[in-house]
């Protein structure tokens, strides 16, 4: 699955063309204090293809949330962490 649609929102499964909404939520220092700070459009285009990755290797990932009408709102998902001993998957 690459898409859902909910009442409010639409999620799509993260790929190139959500770069620009990307990079100008990471350079938003408003937003981005709560995500570790302000990031590079490099460092943004570097997460991006890490992001995507995961999702080749792993079957699951980040996902790009927009409002009904269109707009960007966001980002949520999950992602697999390795942590000794085991392996863990963690919700954000």
């Amino acid at each position: 699955m690459d898409r859902f649609v909910t009442d409010r929102l639409t999620a799509e499964r993260l790929n190139e063309s959500h770069l620009a909404d990307l990079v100008a939520r990471h350079q938003n220092p408003d937003v981005s204090r709560y995500l570790g700070g302000v990031r590079t459009p490099e460092v943004t285009t570097t997460y991006l293809a890490t992001n995507m990755a995961h999702w080749d290797q792993h079957g699951f990932g980040l996902w790009v949330l927009r409002a009904k009408e269109g707009a960007f709102a966001g980002r949520a998902g999950t992602r697999h962490t390795r942590r000794a001993p085991r392996d863990t998957a963690r919700t954000w």
